[in-house]
């Protein structure tokens, strides 16, 4: 709607297409919400296994660290971690490692997964840290190289 709208309208500058795009988000919102569909409460995961595939722990550890060095973004899913000394070595290497790239972190349960981002800075020994939590998807990693 947006990209129509940008076209249809000529709208050209960074506000202009900032503004139309909360535009659209409101009005689409507000017609879900009307019916009673509340976007926040839907599941995740629905979304997720839609829009990207998700790599099973053996392709996770055949993607070679080349290929994860050269991506601006790493993303882990902590989500089922209950262990605490595990969060907070988790956390260390996340404060030990901060950089200009993003680290993506999946937490919370099924029934509500959150998602929050950190500036990382990603090398070797951080990818070998977190590869047991590392997410792959179709969009992570560039197989053209």
């Amino acid at each position: 709607m947006s990209t129509f709208n940008m076209n249809e309208k000529d709208l050209k500058g960074k506000q202009k297409i900032k503004h139309e795009h909360i535009k659209n988000n409101t009005a689409v919102r507000k017609m879900l919400t009307e019916s009673g569909i509340y976007p926040e409460k839907l599941a995740i995961e629905e979304d997720i296994k839609k829009l990207e595939r998700k790599y099973t722990e053996e392709e996770v550890n055949q993607i070679s660290d080349n290929k994860l060095l050269s991506s601006d973004i790493l993303e882990i899913d902590i989500s089922r971690i209950s262990d605490e000394n595990e969060i907070k070595k988790i956390s260390n290497i996340i404060k030990n490692n901060q950089g200009n790239s993003t680290l993506r972190i999946y937490y919370g349960d099924n029934k509500d997964l959150k998602v929050i981002e950190k500036d990382i800075q990603i090398n070797s020994e951080v990818i070998n840290q977190l590869r047991k939590y590392l997410v792959i998807t179709d969009s992570s990693v560039n197989y053209d190289e």
